[in-house]
């Protein structure tokens, strides 16, 4: 669910609080391209958002080297030396890593950031999965600041962690966790009025 409305302080706060992401727009008649834009952008994006839903990726298939269109090897995303970050943690069992590109278009900086986020998945011995989650920037050399990247309930919405990108930031990454075998959980980046959600079965 994501809100698109006119300036007002009032109404923003009490969908925020209710965690409904806001979008703020001028609507000011039929001359106004701005907001015809954004709500176009919104559209697509929900639309994005529900066939996310539908299909979430199966991360239990990654082991048998079997990827959802759009999952890549990091070599093919990132350059060189961000890629070796995953490579400098130590597992006892094999490691499968992908990533997919992300974009997020905010109206109110009239810019498209494209984002990479990344996952690592080892499944252990007693076919636990060890899941590390991150975020890059495609082609630049930070993070836009203010970046939100979230571990999220897809049932619920519950919020189990987040982290946000500072100024200086090249990367952002969730802290790792562990969960047994076909656990639904849902990650969501955030940047100013844009939201992301990709859902995942571990």
């Amino acid at each position: 669910q994501q809100a698109a409305i006119r300036h007002h302080a009032a109404r923003k706060a009490a969908l925020t609080e209710a965690g409904v992401p806001v979008t703020e727009l001028p609507f000011s008649g039929k001359f106004d391209l701005t907001t015809k834009k954004s709500l176009k952008t919104l559209r697509r994006q929900q639309l994005y958002q529900r066939r996310q839903q539908i299909t979430p990726v199966n991360l239990g298939r990654w082991s048998h080297q079997i990827f959802e269109q759009g999952w890549q090897t990091l070599e093919s995303l990132l350059p060189q030396t961000s890629a070796l970050r995953f490579r400098s943690v130590t597992y006892r069992d094999p490691v499968t890593v992908r990533g997919k590109s992300i974009y997020l278009n905010v109206t109110q900086d009239d810019a498209v950031f494209n984002l990479v986020l990344v996952l690592a998945v080892v499944v252990e011995a007693d076919s636990r999965r060890n899941i590390r989650i991150q975020l890059y920037p495609s082609g630049e050399r930070l993070l836009p600041s203010g970046t939100a990247l979230a571990l999220e309930l897809p049932d619920t919405g519950e919020q189990l962690q987040i982290v946000r990108a500072g100024e200086q930031d090249n990367y952002i990454q969730l802290p790792p966790f562990r969960c047994p075998a076909e656990r639904s959980f849902r990650v969501c980046i955030h940047l100013a009025e844009q939201v992301v959600y990709e859902n995942f079965i571990s």
